[in-house]
């Protein structure tokens, strides 16, 4: 199996952040009606994950 280039692993990270952050924004503000909370929401939301996922990933090693 071929080994995707670092640039490609890389616009495919970025455009599923992008996807979960308008899956998150679109569910906040459904549930809440409110703009200003969702976009809170969904920003403290990818930093937390994006901080987990960091520390997983140095935990977790080089595989």
């Amino acid at each position: 199996m071929d080994q995707m280039s670092y640039r490609v692993a890389l616009a495919r990270a970025i455009e599923w952040r992008v996807v979960a952050l308008l899956i998150d924004f679109t569910i906040s503000y459904a549930v809440t009606g409110l703009f200003t909370f969702s976009v809170g929401l969904t920003s403290l939301s990818n930093v937390v994950r994006t901080i987990v996922h960091a520390l997983w990933i140095r935990r977790r090693g080089h595989d």
